[in-house]
């Protein structure tokens, strides 16, 4: 219509982008339309995108698809399950590699975080302790630290031995070095009970006392005066509590009229007597 050499309305085929790459991947011609005299835009091409990123789809046009996605390195996981991985282009989608280690259960004591909770030995029990002897004894426990058991019991400091009946320099020995009867004690026992126990000339509580007592029958109760090793079977230390009868005896509480031996005397022939 105007004389231009060209039919206005024809159609024909184009496309933009590099060759060979038309029909290949996403990459599609298109159409341009004659008006006027000239042909317009290309219609409905798809050029090449400048790389490939993770969809299934060959974006670029080079007959490759995902080829450009760049894997990255991913953790995942704590304590011991920790783990590494990298996040993957795999069928058109993105995916994360990394799998936590299994761990363990519980926790112990070993400065890692074994049942993989965020949390370092936690499942540690301190189990309770006791260490020195005597005056020093204590009290402790098993505890983690810094992933070591360790008893945290720690002895008293030993003292000079005193006549108390208490292991003050912590050997294992009650009192040693002293008499295990004092002269007070002798002269207390003599002065009342001279004539009513071991004979005229009383029972004496040094010296032969061991002659006149271990393993010396008692009277009237079955027992020995002094068993080595036993109180509780010791006629004569019954007499000196007050328990004679408890086991057959009778008689009165020595030393005959009092007064009574305090508790500490007692523990000190106690324990005169395990030592037997």
């Amino acid at each position: 219509d105007d004389c231009d050499g060209e039919i206005d309305g024809q159609r024909e085929g184009c496309y933009d982008g590099p060759d060979g790459t038309a029909g290949v991947g996403r990459c599609r011609a298109g159409t341009r339309t004659c008006v006027a005299g000239a042909f317009g835009a290309c219609d409905g091409q798809v050029v090449p995108e400048a790389g490939d990123g993770c969809d299934g789809v060959d974006n670029d046009c080079d007959g490759q698809v995902d080829e450009d996605f760049m894997a990255e390195a991913t953790a995942c996981g704590q304590g011991v399950c920790a783990n590494m991985g990298q996040r993957i282009c795999r069928d058109g989608q993105v995916v994360d590699t990394c799998q936590p280690r299994a761990g363990a259960a519980d926790d112990r004591c070993d400065a890692l975080d074994n049942d993989c909770d965020g949390r370092v030995d936690e499942g540690h029990v301190a189990a309770a302790t006791r260490c020195g002897v005597g005056a020093c004894a204590a009290e402790g426990r098993m505890a983690c630290e810094g992933g070591v058991v360790r008893d945290t019991c720690v002895e008293g400091r030993p003292a000079d031995e005193v006549q108390d009946a208490i292991d003050g320099d912590c050997d294992g020995r009650v009192d040693e070095g002293f008499d295990i009867f004092n002269d007070l004690v002798q002269g207390r026992f003599n002065q009342i009970c001279g004539g009513c126990h071991g004979g005229s000339g009383g029972l004496t509580l040094r010296g032969d006392f061991e002659v006149n007592t271990v393993n010396v029958p008692a009277l009237g109760a079955g027992l020995d005066r002094i068993e080595p090793g036993d109180p509780d079977s010791s006629y004569l230390f019954h007499k000196l509590r007050g328990t004679q009868r408890d086991v057959g005896g009778g008689g009165n509480r020595m030393p005959l009229g009092g007064p009574f031996w305090a508790d500490w005397e007692l523990e000190r022939l106690r324990l005169w007597i395990l030592a037997r």
